[in-house]
C-alpha cells in the first residue's frame, strides 16, 4: 500500500517537468517564428530584430508576360510587390533563357533604395524582335544579393511588319 502523503511528496517533481516543458514549448515557439515558419517572420528585415532577418517575400504580377505577334518593339510592365515584414533590396533583374538577347529588363524603379514592406515598384521589360519568330526566356527578380527570387516566363511572337 502506498505511504500516506507521498502524492504530495512528489508534486514538487511533476510542477518542475511542467515548467520544462513549458520552457521548451517557448523555445520552440522562438525559433520558428525568428525562421519565419509562423507569425510575421521576427525581424524586420534589416537585420534589427530580436529574432533576425525576416525572410523576404516577393511577389510579382503578372506571373508571366506574353507579347501577342507583334512587327516592333513592345514593352510590359511586371510589377514587384514586398509582401513580407520587414524590407529587402531589389537586386538588378536579370533576362535569362535561350532568347535572351532579344528581350531587355529596367528595374531602375526597384533598386535605388529598400523596398518597404506593402510597397510595389515595375520592372519594364522590352521585346525587340529582330526577325520572325517565336521567343522564350525568363525575367529572374532577386532580392538581398539573391537571397529570394522569382521567376517570370515570358513569351513573344514576332511577325513581319
Amino acid at each position: 500500500m502506498a505511504e500516506k502523503g507521498s502524492f504530495w511528496s512528489s508534486l514538487p517533481g511533476v510542477l518542475t517537468g511542467i515548467a520544462g516543458l513549458a520552457t521548451a514549448v517557448v523555445a520552440l515557439l522562438s525559433l520558428a517564428a525568428s525562421q519565419g515558419w509562423i507569425g510575421g517572420g521576427g525581424g524586420d528585415g534589416a537585420g534589427s530584430g530580436a529574432g533576425g532577418d525576416a525572410t523576404p517575400v516577393v511577389d510579382v504580377e503578372p506571373r508571366a508576360v506574353e507579347f501577342q505577334p507583334v512587327p516592333t518593339s513592345r514593352e510590359a510592365t511586371v510589377t514587384v510587390t514586398n509582401a513580407g515584414s520587414g524590407p529587402f533590396q531589389v537586386d538588378d533583374p536579370q533576362i535569362k533563357g535561350p532568347d535572351a538577347d532579344r528581350f531587355d529588363a529596367d528595374g531602375s524603379d526597384c533598386t535605388g533604395g529598400p523596398l518597404p514592406a506593402g510597397q510595389s515598384c515595375d520592372v519594364v521589360v522590352t521585346f525587340d524582335p529582330g526577325g520572325p519568330g517565336r521567343s522564350s526566356a525568363r525575367l529572374v527578380v532577386s532580392v538581398n544579393d539573391a537571397a529570394r527570387s522569382v521567376e517570370v516566363p515570358i513569351e513573344a511572337t514576332a511577325v513581319l511588319g
